[in-house]
């Protein structure tokens, strides 16, 4: 403990800029940025924030467990069905900050209403006139905004996020062509691979959306400017060419493996969440419609599936998807 104390009571710092170095400055709050045990001691730090949250009774409950606050590193996400039960919360963030002489960020934080389509105008109008606080600020409400680099809407409809990776894509894809396109073709590829296909986030997406398409149309052009092929060139072609699944394909393929990750999660929490909407609400749920996709896109059997006997292998996948594509 000591220990800790004397490395954050001295903590200092310079800025590195051009191979100059400044003056060294004291650093007299937060944790070290980069250091390994910074992520445990903002954890112990907060952990007393969400007991309290928990404790409330306020929030959104599944069964008996609370996930009406969500934290990942300083970023804390509160889940209510009422708009009292967010106020209580809210004023408990403020009294916690008040005790331990933290400071909410407001103009950081975001207000999103997501109201059931059966919702009459009227209550609609109620809600969305209701305004918050954080530190004595108002909570800007917004329609969408981006958290962990995933856009979520009030409609609930990923379009927004698709589209938002689909022109990041374009535009890795275009910096690729622009600094190496006079390389050798083997060159480009690798960089086009490493580069331009993490599609952060796609495991979320829900597959029957309309924009998916749009983004493997992104993605086969990209191809063909990469390769230096015709325009026409037949879109069968391009995944052999450069020895990659098809877009539709990776995209089932992420998908899949999210859902068994989830259904074999330590959690038990995100375990039942996962079960209930493939075995039970596979239909309304977002994760049971994706099952039922993937399963009929790769030809898999659903309890083959759930039990953890598929082989994700790429191998396996497009020797599939060439034997679809012979018939």
């Amino acid at each position: 403990m000591r220990v800790i104390i004397k490395l954050y009571t001295s903590q200092q710092a310079r800025v590195s800029w051009s191979g100059c170095l400044s003056g060294y400055f004291a650093i007299l709050n937060g944790v070290r940025q980069g250091g390994v045990l910074s992520p445990l001691l903002y954890c112990v730090c907060i952990d007393q924030l969400l007991v309290r949250l928990a404790q409330s009774g306020c929030g959104c409950f599944i069964g008996r467990n609370f996930v009406g606050a969500l934290a990942y590193a300083d970023d804390i996400v509160l889940v209510c069905s009422t708009a009292s039960a967010i106020l209580k919360l809210l004023s408990l963030c403020d009294a916690f900050a008040g005790e331990y002489d933290m400071k909410f960020n407001a103009q950081k934080s975001k207000l999103l209403v997501c109201l059931p389509r059966s919702c009459q105008k009227q209550t609609a109008d109620s809600i969305t006139s209701c305004h918050f606080f954080i530190g004595g600020k108002v909570i800007e409400r917004v329609d969408s905004f981006l958290h962990l680099g995933h856009v979520i809407t009030s409609s609930q409809n990923d379009k927004e996020d698709i589209m938002y990776r689909r022109n990041c894509f374009i535009n890795q894809a275009n910096n690729v062509l622009c600094f190496f396109s006079k390389l050798s073709g083997c060159v480009r590829t690798k960089l086009f691979k490493a580069y331009c296909n993490s599609r952060y986030g796609c495991e979320l997406w829900s597959l029957d959306n309309a924009c998916i398409k749009e983004f493997d149309v992104a993605w086969r052009k990209a191809v063909r400017r990469v390769l230096k092929i015709p325009a026409d060139t037949h879109s069968y072609l391009l995944p052999l060419l450069m020895d990659m699944l098809p877009f539709t394909d990776d995209i089932h393929k992420r998908s899949a493996s999210f859902v068994t990750a989830c259904l074999k999660s330590d959690s038990t929490l995100v375990r039942s969440v996962a079960e209930f909407g493939i075995l039970v609400g596979r239909c309304d749920s977002i994760l049971g419609r994706n099952t039922l996709l993937c399963c009929s896109h790769f030809g898999w059997k659903l309890d083959d599936f759930v039990s953890g006997s598929i082989d994700f292998s790429n191998k396996l996948i497009r020797h599939y998807v060439c034997a679809c594509a012979a018939t």
